[in-house]
Parts: C-alpha cells; structure tokens; sequence
C-alpha cells in the first residue's frame, strides 16, 4: 500500500486541498516542518484566495504566525470571526496589500476602546474594496479606507452620526447598510449624508422613523438601483414611492404581513415586472396555519397582475399555496390573463407539506397559456430584508442618458 508521503506533490496538493482550515492546522501540527507534507500545507495556504478564521488558532499562536506570512502577500478576502483580542496584534503586525474583501464579525460586548479593533484592520488591510462590520463599531476609523466601494454595517449597532459624515464625505460607496440606534429622535439627520453620496446604488437602512421628506430625499440619488427599508412604522412609505419614484419602480420584496396595507399601491406601478412576497412565521407551535391567515387578500394579488402589464415574475413563499391562490373568481383571472401580451410565472416555494398530486390538482385547475406555476425550493433567506420593503428602482441616472440620446 502506498503511503502518503510518497504520492507526488500534486497529489498530496489536491488532498491538503480538500481539508478544512482546522483539519489543515492539525495536519501541520502533526508533521514535522522540515517534511514535504508540512511544506504542502503552507503552498496550499498561499494558493488559497479567501478563508474563515474562526477558533481554530486557539493556543496555537506559533501556527497563527506561520499561517499569516504565508496568506499576507495573497488572500484576497477573509471573513474574522470573533478572534481573541490576543489574536489581534499579530495579525496586525502583517500588511495584506492584495486583500479587497473583509467581514469582521466582532462581539456584541464592547472589548476594545475607541474602536482599537477598526483601526488594526484599517493599518493590516488598507486597500479594502468590501468591508462588512458586526458588533458595536462606532465607525471612527472607516473612512481611511480609501478604496472603500461596499460599506455594511447591518449588523453593528453604535454608530455615531459624526462618523457616518465623514465616511459619506470621503468614499465614493456605491453600496451601504446600516442599521440606526440610539439616535435620541434625530433620525433625519443620518439621512443628509446618505444622501450626498451620488455613486450609491444600494441602500439598506434600519430606522425606526423617518419623515416623507427624507425618504423621498434618499429616493432621489442619481444612481440608487436597491432601496432597502427594515423595521418602518410609517403609513405613508408607499405614497412617497409613488409619488416620487413610482415609474421607476421594477421590482418589489415584502413580507405578507405589509401586503394588505401595499396592495392598492403596488396597482399603481405601471413597470413593476417582479413581485416577491414573503411569509416567515407559517407555523404556530401546535398546528399548521390556516391558509385565510397566510393570504388575507389574494384578490389583491390578481388586481395587482391586471393592473401590472409588465409584471411577468411572481414568487411566493411557504404556504401561499392552494386554495388561496384560487380564491378569486376563474372567469375573471382567465380575462386577466387573456388580456396579458406576455406570460406570466409564478414561483410558488415546496414547503413538504403538500403532496406531488396537491401540486397538478392546483396547476390544472388553473391551466392557462399565458400562467406558468413552478414548484420548487428557492432561498427567500438570501434576501437582505429581515422585517421590511425592497425596492428595486430604474436609475435616475440612467433615464437622464437615455433622454440626452434620444435627442
């Protein structure tokens, strides 16, 4: 039997390769560093463009200091989760010239003071493009990062209006989430930034206010494609989309619980073309839900579809299925759909509680040319909203070419 250290060196690549990062350290560990399988380990380690460091260098700072010179000069993107504060200094005493994407995901308890921690990643990765931060970051450090294009703090609870400034003043971000806290009822003044910031072309904010005229302030960037609004109490969101930006309006994300209150606005969209609605609490702990629950106004999703002619997507998730997409009268869904130039697909989400035949009972039922339903699994979990609107916008910008060339 052949015994590993005798296979060629690309052989002995294609399995260190195939490890994990922990496995890989044990490995090293293992093994002499004078052999040829340590030496594969570290080849292996420059070769490899992006890791997730997590815990797997506790107490074993001699193989931390071995792995970062072998990365510095040649990872391109890293994801640091919750490393020990010990941990730090060493990777701060290497510079990473090539890395352009980082997610640092820092504890919630606030362990370093005056963002100490923000300032070593700036110093060990000063040439960052993307950079996602979590914890409690009060983004003092941020706009050092000069080539700094996607900024997300979704998920990084404190930072300081003065901060964001300068961060707004000097990176030109053509992406940003935030999430705002603590701002003692002075939410409009974190918006005055954001919007000086004309190559932004995705916004994703938490606030729990914001008035008409700051909203409708965010909506007019020149580039904005992506308008994201998480955890809004406010009655009069759609009416500001409407007025402001609603030809303009392609694509629409929400959670049913907002459907029966943004139907009637989503009628008056003449271009949207895509509709994706969300049900995330389908089950309560002792039995399955029933469907009128699910959908409370399916009759507002068909008057949707024949007041949308571009509408040509539809996705539904969980149990917004069934019955309840039939709940409107047949003869009047066929003249909907009669009166479409374009097909339209509804994506409807498996959710295993509904068998093969409850599948073709529904696409019969409602057979149509112009109506495809598919069932299958899709990842609404990927969607960047928790508890929000997405809103999927025509560039200003972008109209603004299109005129000047038809002239």
């Amino acid at each position: 039997m052949t015994c590993i250290v005798d296979l060629t060196n690309e052989c002995l690549l294609q399995i260190v390769g195939y490890l994990d990062l922990k496995d890989q350290l044990n490995l090293k560990q293992a093994t002499d560093s004078a052999t040829r399988l340590s030496s594969m380990v570290a080849y292996a380690w420059r070769l490899q463009k992006k890791f997730h460091v997590y815990k797997e260098f506790e107490k074993r700072h001699d193989l931390l200091e071995d792995f970062l010179k072998c990365i510095c000069s040649s990872v391109t993107g890293l994801i640091l989760n919750q490393l020990p504060k010990e941990q730090f200094d060493l990777w701060g005493n290497n510079v990473f010239p090539n890395m352009r994407e980082l997610e640092y995901r820092g504890d919630i308890l606030k362990r370093w003071d005056d963002d100490q921690d923000c300032e070593l990643l700036v110093n060990a990765f000063p040439r960052l493009e993307s950079v996602s931060l979590s914890g409690n970051n009060f983004g003092k450090h941020i706009s050092r990062w000069e080539n700094l294009r996607r900024l997300d703090l979704s998920r990084n609870g404190k930072l300081k209006l003065q901060f964001l400034k300068e961060i707004c003043k000097k990176l030109r971000l053509q992406s940003l989430k935030l999430s705002i806290y603590y701002t003692a009822g002075n939410n409009d003044a974190y918006v005055q930034p954001i919007s000086t910031l004309n190559d932004l072309e995705e916004l994703e904010i938490t606030l729990d206010y914001l008035s008409q005229e700051k909203i409708a302030q965010l909506l007019m960037l020149p580039k904005l494609r992506k308008f994201c609004i998480n955890n809004l109490d406010n009655p009069y969101f759609w009416s500001v989309i409407h007025r402001v930006r609603g030809e303009d309006v392609l694509a629409v994300t929400l959670y049913d619980d907002d459907w029966r209150s943004s139907s009637e606005t989503l009628k008056m969209f003449p271009n949207l073309r895509s509709l994706t609605i969300i049900d995330d609490n389908y089950f309560d702990h002792s039995e399955l839900r029933k469907f009128n629950n699910v959908w409370p106004e399916i009759e507002g999703m068909w008057k949707v579809i024949a007041a949308c002619h571009q509408l040509a997507d539809i996705k539904l998730s969980e149990l917004a299925l069934k019955e309840e997409l039939l709940a409107f009268n047949m003869d009047t869904i066929k003249r909907i759909l009669d009166a479409r130039k374009t097909p339209l697909v509804v994506h409807m989400g498996q959710t295993g509680f509904f068998g093969k035949t409850d599948y073709i009972s529904l696409s019969e039922k409602i057979e149509h040319p112009k109506l495809k339903l598919h069932f299958h699994p899709w990842n609404y979990k990927s969607i960047e909203s928790a508890e929000g609107y997405i809103v999927e916008l025509v560039p200003l910008a972008s109209k603004k070419i299109i005129r000047l060339n038809n002239k």
